[in-house]
């Protein structure tokens, strides 16, 4: 499982106004609502973005700021956009007046935090993760406490990673990333019973779980004397991944216990 940051509730880069698809058809009247055809034209600026078409995303990024210069989503939008074609100043600078204009706006924080980890200031991005988890009218605050932990692993501070995983944890006990960030920080520091308390819990609510989740779940309960577990993560990891470099470790695995 790739480590990859929560950007505004999903674990792609986008912003929270995408709640609907938007389709050519859909027309704003701009006279009688600039702020609603700043949000259409952002909306279309994202989907161009996710697109490729950073041409059209830059002129639809040009509209709704002219018809709305002060929104927080825009400045979002335009920060994304300068940091996917390189101009990462022009791009600070967004997510700086973004925050002027809404101070305390958790999505910001939490986007603003997930550039700086990216551009490898760590310590100061878990500032702005925490401060979004802190904020009570945040509906996700456990994904910026997994950013957090995403980030202090990139320092690289375990304790610290793993401090933050189990906080976000405590909010969502089904968050998927943060049982194996867990899983795997527990596995290597050879405390195997918890490795294979998170790890089951992961497989759990995995509907597809990949050949390498498998595996290292069944090393944690091999480990840990859970031969049941090992077994049964075995037997569908041969059923999913018969051919796969794992599924001959478990076999051997099984061979030589």
């Amino acid at each position: 499982m790739k480590r990859r940051f929560y950007m505004i509730g999903v674990v792609v880069p986008a912003l929270a106004l995408l709640a609907g698809c938007v389709t050519s058809g859909t027309s704003v009247d701009q006279k009688k609502s600039p702020h609603k055809a700043a949000m259409y034209n952002t909306q279309l600026a994202i989907i161009y973005m996710r697109e490729g078409r950073m041409d059209l995303a830059q002129n639809k990024l040009a509209s709704a700021l002219k018809q709305a210069p002060h929104s927080v989503a825009v400045h979002n939008a335009l920060a994304l956009y300068y940091e996917r074609i390189g101009r990462l100043h022009e791009a600070d600078h967004q997510y700086k007046l973004s925050l002027d204009y809404g101070e305390n706006n958790p999505d910001t924080l939490n986007n603003y935090g997930a550039f700086l980890c990216r551009q490898g200031k760590y310590r100061e991005s878990i500032r702005y993760f925490l401060k979004a988890s802190n904020n009570i009218d945040y509906t996700t605050p456990d994904k910026a406490l997994a950013n957090a932990g995403f980030c202090a692993l990139k320092i690289p501070d375990k304790s610290l990673a793993k401090k933050y995983f189990k906080q976000a944890l405590a909010i969502n006990n089904d968050l998927g990333q943060a049982l194996w960030q867990l899983g795997m920080i527990s596995f290597e520091q050879q405390k195997y019973t918890q490795a294979n308390s998170y790890l089951s819990r992961l497989i759990d609510l995995t509907q597809h779980p990949s050949a390498r989740m498998l595996w290292v779940a069944i090393e944690a309960a091999w480990a840990s004397g859970h031969r049941k577990n090992a077994e049964h993560y075995g037997r569908e990891l041969l059923k999913l991944y018969p051919d796969s470099q794992e599924a001959q470790k478990f076999i051997h695995l099984v061979g030589s216990g």
